[in-house]
């Protein structure tokens, strides 16, 4: 009788269901040991907006808090290449990330170029150099920070709407020796409203996300790279359901897929920024992640040109009992987004 009731007790332990979106202890460590799964082989990419310092100390707690955590989510996932936003270079929190980085075994790709004020360089690549290789620097044209207003009419860029610099790269991916163009990019912000604001920053960020496809392009032929793969990531600060006309939706009529129609996708009813759908007093630091009826909104994103389906996407929550996010992963009012590609 002892051993059946133990029988009975250890088989409801193996079927209880983690917490809806938490990863498991397994899949933590299989993630920080870089093995997710034989499925998962390919390029691991993820992006992840990381609240720059001044912005998000009311409710998301101090920036040492906040690092640790942003720290702690990117050893877990281990991606291959890693695409951040609102890492500033104005107030130390570029060299800053670039040092903690390091000692996870990432390089900082684009770190070579000129300071760029008036307006900040806040869109960081970093590569695990076992994965991917510098095609070249920034003396080559290989690497470097555009600013958007190569994209978009120069005229839009005034008052609240900046004319912020994207960061790029061009690789060599070593498993396969393919040439890879890399962009991580902050798009210009929506601003509510129907006002000159509203309109200037809108047709700038159509605007932005129309040229960039062409100017990757461009830049691949200047170099004298054909049709190489594409991978932009970042922040575009829309999302079909505002905005159908917005930056996904162009992306995909300039050849591009969004690596969110992957074949397995994780968390997907879930917003990548947690101000949608929640109340304003919570800042973009809500007690519990809002899980949405469809696909939730999602203004982060990874899109791929020349690239096969993705074959895994993943809204990345850390979340304990009833969907309450787990301190220690929790380091933006953004949660980071993955994605493996085939290679």
């Amino acid at each position: 009788m002892v051993k059946i009731v133990g029988f009975v007790v250890s088989l409801v332990a193996a079927l209880v269901i983690a917490p809806v979106g938490a990863a498991t202890e397994a899949e933590e460590r299989q993630r920080a040991r870089g093995k997710v799964s034989a499925a998962a082989a390919g390029l691991h990419v993820a992006t992840y907006n990381i609240c720059r310092p001044h912005t998000c100390t009311k409710k998301g707690g101090s920036w040492a808090k906040r690092k640790a955590a942003i720290l702690r989510t990117v050893k877990s996932v281990n991606p291959d290449l890693l695409l951040l936003q609102e890492t500033d270079d104005w107030d130390g929190t570029e060299d800053e990330m670039a040092a903690a980085l390091a000692a996870q075994g990432y390089a900082f790709a684009n770190q070579e170029r000129e300071r760029c004020l008036p307006v900040e360089c806040s869109n960081q690549i970093f590569y695990r150099p076992e994965a991917l290789t510098p095609m070249g620097n920034l003396a080559s044209g290989h690497v470097g920070d555009v600013r958007m207003s190569e994209f978009s009419a120069p005229s839009l860029y005034r008052g609240q709407v900046h004319d912020r610099p994207l960061g790029y790269a061009f690789f060599t991916i070593n498993a396969t020796g393919e040439p890879v163009a890399v962009v991580s990019m902050h798009l210009t912000k929506r601003y509510e409203g129907q006002g000159q604001l509203f309109q200037n920053a809108r047709h700038a960020r159509l605007g932005e996300a129309r040229g960039l496809p062409a100017w990757v392009a461009r830049k691949a032929a200047e170099l004298g790279i054909s049709n190489p793969k594409v991978i932009l990531g970042g922040d575009v600060n829309s999302h079909p359901e505002k905005e159908k006309d917005g930056p996904q939706s162009i992306f995909a009529q300039s050849g591009y897929s969004n690596a969110e129609r992957a074949r397995k996708a994780r968390n997907i009813k879930f917003s990548t920024v947690n101000e949608a759908g929640t109340p304003k007093r919570f800042e973009g630091f809500p007690p519990k992640a809002r899980k949405f009826f469809n696909p939730g909104p999602k203004i982060d994103v990874v899109v791929t040109k020349n690239f096969p389906r993705a074959v895994e996407y993943e809204v990345v929550l850390k979340l304990k009992k009833k969907r309450k996010f787990h301190p220690k992963y929790r380091g933006s009012d953004h949660n980071m987004v993955r994605a493996v590609l085939p290679l």
